[in-house]
C-alpha cells in the first residue's frame, strides 16, 4: 500500500453516515472533483462489528454510484468502535521505535491486541527527551476485513481499498504546511468524540481524546449532519468549548506561548455557526474552520469545507 495514485477516493465512516469526495492534486492543490454524502440507519455497526452489511453496501452504493470514475479509495473509520488513546513510551532508536510502541501498547488499550488493527502517530519527545507520544488508535480486524470485503466485492462495486488511515492526523498534517498561527490548536470532532491537538513549530505538543456525553453521543447519532437541533447543538458546543479551554490551560501552565487560533473540523454541524460564541467563551481566541485558504479547490456548488477531512485522508496516497 505503499504506491502513490492520482485520483482517490476518501472515504469517511461514521456510525450513521457516509462522506465521500474524489481527490486529485492540482498545482500543489488538493482538488475535489466529485462529493457525495449518504445517512445509515441505526445499527450497522454493533459493539465492533458490521451487523448489517446488506445495509452497508447498500448506503455505499446509493453514495458512489453516479458519482466518482475512481475505484480507488482510502478508508477512515470515525466510530463508536474506533479506539483511540494517547500514551508514552521509552524514547529508542528510529528503527526499533515501532516495536517499542507495539509491544507495549497493550497496556493503554482495553481490548487484546491480536483482535485489534494498530495504527499510531508519533507525537512528539518528552521535555527530557526519554519518552515518545504517541496517538494510539485501533478498530477490531473484524470491521475493517468485512468493510474491505465488502468494497471490493462485486456487490459494491469491486472498489480498490488502497489505505485505511487516521483521520486526526492526516487533516492536521495538511493543516501544518498552510497555517502561519504558532502554536495553533486543531479540534476534530465525530459524534462519538472531539480529539484536540496542539501544535508548536508543526510538532504536536498537546493530544487529548475525550468522549462526547453519553447523552448528546446518542442524540448526535440519531441526527444528521444538517438537521441539528438547537438544544443538541448547544450541549455539543458547551463540552466542546469546556475541552478547549481545559487543553488551552494545560498548555499554558508549560508554555509562555499563546494560542493563535482554534481550527475545528467537525462531522456533526457548521462549525461558522458557532465560530463568534466559541472565540468568547475561550477567550477571544479567533476560531477558525479547518480548511486552510487556498489549500482545497473544489467544483462549483461544492461545500468544501464538509469534505475536507475526506480530501485529507485521500492525501495520504496522492502524488
Amino acid at each position: 500500500m505503499k504506491d502513490k495514485v492520482n485520483k482517490v477516493i476518501g472515504l469517511e465512516i461514521f456510525d450513521n453516515e457516509l462522506r465521500a469526495a474524489e481527490v486529485t492534486l492540482s498545482d500543489g492543490k488538493l482538488k475535489i472533483l466529485a462529493a457525495n454524502t449518504v445517512q445509515m440507519p441505526d445499527g450497522v455497526f454493533d459493539n465492533g462489528v458490521l451487523a448489517k452489511p446488506e445495509v452497508f453496501t447498500s448506503c455505499f452504493r446509493s453514495l458512489v454510484t453516479g458519482h466518482f470514475n475512481t475505484k480507488n479509495i482510502v478508508i477512515e473509520f470515525a466510530n463508536q468502535d474506533t479506539i483511540m488513546r494517547i500514551a508514552n513510551f521509552p524514547k529508542v532508536d528510529d528503527d526499533r521505535q515501532e516495536n517499542v510502541i507495539r509491544l507495549q501498547a497493550q497496556e493503554f488499550i482495553p481490548v487484546p491486541l491480536t483482535e485489534l488493527e494498530l495504527g499510531y502517530s508519533i507525537l512528539g519527545p518528552s521535555e527530557d527527551d526519554t519518552e515518545v507520544s504517541a496517538l494510539l488508535v485501533a478498530i477490531k480486524q473484524s470491521i475493517i476485513t468485512a468493510v474491505i470485503d465488502l468494497l471490493q466485492s462485486p456487490k459494491a462495486g469491486s472498489y480498490t481499498v488502497v489505505d485505511v488511515t487516521i483521520g486526526t492526523t492526516a487533516i492536521v498534517s495538511v493543516l501544518a504546511d498552510y497555517i502561519t498561527a504558532n502554536p495553533f490548536m486543531f479540534v476534530h470532532t465525530n459524534s462519538d468524540a472531539l480529539n484536540i491537538l496542539i501544535l508548536k513549530n508543526k510538532r504536536i505538543v498537546v493530544a487529548r481524546s475525550v468522549r462526547f456525553d453519553d447523552s448528546v453521543s446518542e442524540a448526535l447519532n440519531h441526527t444528521n449532519y444538517d438537521n441539528v437541533i438547537s438544544d443538541l447543538l448547544d450541549a455539543a458546543v458547551g463540552q466542546i468549548e469546556n475541552e478547549i479551554r481545559a487543553s488551552i490551560n494545560y498548555f499554558n501552565i508549560k508554555n509562555d506561548d499563546e494560542i493563535g487560533g482554534v481550527y475545528i473540523y467537525s462531522q456533526f454541524f457548521d462549525a461558522s455557526r458557532r465560530f463568534p460564541d466559541i472565540s468568547a467563551n475561550i477567550g477571544g481566541i479567533d476560531v477558525h474552520e479547518a480548511m486552510p485558504d487556498n489549500s482545497v479547490i473544489a467544483f462549483k456548488g461544492c461545500p468544501a469545507e464538509r469534505y475536507f477531512g475526506c480530501a485529507a485522508i485521500a492525501a495520504v496516497k496522492l502524488g
